[in-house]
């Protein structure tokens, strides 16, 4: 995505995206590697993936509609 057309929303949301994506990898190691009352739930994996994924999501529909207004 162009430089020029991010806003602070888009900014703002890949940012989140960064946290998130980090807090899903810290997630799948402490799974794989962690001892047993230290393992995250698949729950919390899911749960955290979903977020990821809906973070990801509302970015693409806010870069949408910015790449339609500059093409306005």
């Amino acid at each position: 995505f162009p430089d020029e057309l991010k806003t602070e929303e888009i900014r703002q949301l890949e940012a989140q995206i960064k946290t998130q994506g980090d807090t899903v990898r810290q997630l799948k190691e402490k799974q794989k590697s962690g001892a047993e009352g230290e393992k995250p739930s698949i729950d919390d994996v899911e749960i955290a993936v979903a977020e990821l994924l809906r973070l990801k999501s509302h970015l693409a529909d806010v870069q949408q509609k910015e790449l339609d207004k500059a093409k306005a």
